[in-house]
């Protein structure tokens, strides 16, 4: 696969999305991130390789540039969801995903009641469910 195959992909993993019912959200999110990633790489002289130095390299020039957290994320998730749909494919090594970069403190899980197992294995979910419904029990706690 050449780096001018991309965007031909890009098409084809576009129609995956949709084929999959994926949302309209997603379906517009993960090429529009792609095609910020391929835009970086050609602005920034830098090979549109899906590996983890270049999308590190991404982040940083994202998050240097005053970009959200959050929007660095998602242009992580973009390429890492392209990548896998192209190892999928067999366009990629399977062994070649650019990996997970870390993008800030927003862009992770926020600690929360609910933040770890919802419930034991054995507890009914009726109970769970119960206990969703339930107002505040506990200070400081938010109500759900």
């Amino acid at each position: 696969m050449s780096d001018n195959d991309l965007p031909v992909l890009l098409d084809s993993f576009t129609l995956h999305l949709r084929a999959e019912r994926k949302s309209p959200q997603t379906v517009k999110t993960y090429p529009d991130g792609v095609r910020s990633f391929l835009s970086w790489c050609a602005r920034s002289g830098v090979e549109p390789a899906l590996d983890r130095p270049t999308v590190t390299k991404l982040t940083a020039s994202l998050l240097d540039g005053g970009a959200e957290p959050a929007t660095a994320r998602s242009r992580q998730l973009a390429v890492r969801r392209f990548s896998a749909w192209l190892a999928d494919e067999g366009e990629i090594p399977a062994d070649q995903p650019p990996g997970s970069v870390s993008a800030g403190r927003s862009a992770r899980a926020r600690p929360g009641p609910f933040n770890g197992p919802l419930r034991d294995p054995g507890m009914p979910i009726h109970v769970v469910q119960a206990a969703a419904r339930a107002p505040r029990l506990v200070q400081g706690l938010p109500a759900l």
